[in-house]
């Protein structure tokens, strides 16, 4: 009998190794009991927005990528050199058919790629309001069809009131002091 038991749990253990090693040779595993490894090898937790990676106690060091995509919210903490209100993103722009075209670029967006109209002789005007302090903003002509170009409009401080693209790819990169925009990178544009 008691040679009866150890064969019955013998084959109990087998039949449960072999469970798991057929389990690990179809296209998913399971790593944990909330997340997937699929046959691509990504990994993907068992329901949508459910699992942290680290915790407010133990947080990850550094995470290495080739890109990086976030779905809604990105908090940074710990930074002191961006404000809190470090807008991600990036919108298109195009000016209206008007003399001059006229646009808006966001401040709830990182990046702001414009395209101009074609329509009279003034150069086209994209308007910019004051951003929060620290705040960074990237505008960039990605299509010119305007023969005088693109006028971006904020304050800038001291003389300057706006900033003349006039050739596809010229950008700038601008960070706020709360009250005007202050140049960090200009490439191709024209300070007036």
């Amino acid at each position: 009998m008691r040679n009866n038991k150890f064969k019955i749990l013998t084959v109990a253990l087998i039949m449960c190794f072999m469970a798991t090693l057929a389990y690990c040779g179809t296209d998913q595993g399971q790593l944990g009991s909330s997340w997937i490894v699929n046959s691509d090898g990504d990994i993907i937790p068992d329901a949508d927005a459910a699992q942290d990676l680290g915790s407010s106690s133990y947080a990850v060091d550094n995470i290495y990528t080739d890109s990086l995509t976030i779905g809604e919210t990105l908090a940074v903490t710990g930074i002191t050199t961006l404000s809190e209100a470090l807008s991600m993103g990036s919108e298109a722009v195009t000016t209206t058919a008007a003399d001059p075209g006229l646009g808006t670029a966001s401040i709830a967006k990182l990046v702001t790629l414009v395209t101009t109209d074609d329509t009279g002789t003034d150069a086209d005007i994209v308007s910019l309001a004051a951003g929060d302090a620290g705040q960074m903003k990237i505008v960039k002509l990605v299509a010119d069809t305007e023969a005088t170009g693109m006028a971006l409009a904020a304050d800038y401080g001291g003389a300057s009131a706006s900033i003349l693209f006039e050739t596809v790819d010229d950008l700038v990169i601008l960070v706020s002091d709360g009250t005007e925009w202050h140049i960090l990178l200009n490439t191709g544009g024209t300070v007036s």
